[in-house]
């Protein structure tokens, strides 16, 4: 399943969230009012009862998670999208949400 939204707010983007039993691809876009981007932060929060592996594809970050989740990916970025996968390991439950700023 893939799943692309458009943020529109000045702060962190409208958040997605993401079922944790089954695996998802999430692609994160700045607003269009965005240029010069220079960094992007990604926070990551919710509760699995289970575990999971977030990853983010083009970061090169990768965690397995499970319990309360609360996950802080910062970095320096040029380009107007990302990806975010999460995928399950075994029987995994609960939501997850993704909150999202593209900086300039």
């Amino acid at each position: 399943m893939l799943v692309a939204i458009a943020g529109c707010s000045r702060d962190y983007q409208p958040y997605v969230t993401i079922d944790c039993n089954k695996k998802t691809i999430v692609k994160l876009t700045a607003p269009q009012d965005k240029t010069n981007i220079h960094a992007i932060e990604i926070r990551i929060k919710g509760k699995l009862n289970g575990r999971g592996i977030i990853e983010w594809i083009e970061g090169g970050k990768k965690k397995v998670v499970s319990g309360d989740v609360d996950l802080n990916w910062n970095r320096k970025w040029d380009q107007t999208d990302c990806r975010i996968s999460y995928s399950p390991i075994g029987s995994a439950s609960g939501e997850l949400r993704i909150y999202y700023k593209f900086n300039t």
